[in-house]
């Protein structure tokens, strides 16, 4: 029973992080930043930051319990979210790092990769389930 309380608290604040993430999705093509986070504060998406939240994307739209399950509408979030991303890398692998001051370091690309790997995960489940 407490693990089944755990859980629901824990999916309930994940739904309640993604739904404020989502309201501050980029949603304009025309704006260098589409697809990405922007930050209330600073005014500019991180894409450390975008990978933390396309993970919790992904792992919410494969939770059967979650209210995003299997939704259309956060499945082209999560695509939009990807493509900021994969713009965001240089030719030589690196992102920025807008609020740690880190510009074209290799270490950005490793604080993003462990979200991106904890997604990739899910999607590979998923794919060996069909």
């Amino acid at each position: 029973m407490t693990t089944r309380i755990h859980y629901q608290s824990i999916l309930s604040a994940v739904e309640a992080f993604v739904k404020q993430a989502l309201k501050i999705q980029v949603l304009n093509p025309s704006y260098r930043d589409y697809g990405g986070f922007r930050c209330p504060e600073l005014w500019v998406c991180e894409p450390i930051a975008a990978a933390n939240v396309f993970d919790s994307l992904v792992v919410l739209y494969f939770t059967s319990d979650s209210r995003y399950h299997d939704s259309p509408e956060l499945l082209e979030k999560i695509h939009l979210a990807l493509q900021f991303l994969l713009r965001c890398q240089h030719e030589d692998g690196t992102i920025d790092g807008y609020l740690s001051g880190h510009i074209r370091a290799a270490s950005n690309a490793a604080f993003a990769c462990y979200p991106l790997f904890r997604a990739h995960r899910w999607l590979s489940r998923k794919q060996e389930a069909h």
